[in-house]
């Protein structure tokens, strides 16, 4: 990536994005953290912010994230959440799935 802005490539940022552990799944559905198995499921923690789309909107495609539990995950949260909860910022980070899928992405900003 560092190569298609003319930068050198970091070797140390390489293995960092190497070891980066997985996304944790349950259900066909990517958790926030491993420690909230009911975070799909629990309306408690379906009331801030869904974070867990970000790396589906910010990051590349690659073999450490599924995109068809991220889009089981996203529809999840578009059609469950506790939008009451959430803020400003939320939005534009639902809207940055249209880095992968445009088609979708007005959906996160209305």
């Amino acid at each position: 990536m560092a190569e298609t802005i003319g930068l050198e490539e970091s070797q140390k940022w390489k293995e960092a994005a190497e070891n980066l552990t997985l996304l944790v799944v349950s259900n066909i559905l990517y958790l926030r953290t491993a420690t909230t198995p009911t975070a799909c499921t629990d309306d408690q923690f379906r009331r801030d912010h869904p974070a867990v789309v970000r790396a589906f909107g910010f990051l590349p495609a690659n073999l450490r994230m599924d995109s068809t539990i991220m889009a089981s995950t996203f529809n999840n949260i578009m059609n469950s959440w506790e939008w009451e909860g959430t803020s400003g910022g939320d939005y534009p980070l639902l809207g940055s799935k249209a880095l992968q899928k445009p088609d979708e992405a007005i959906d996160g900003c209305t």
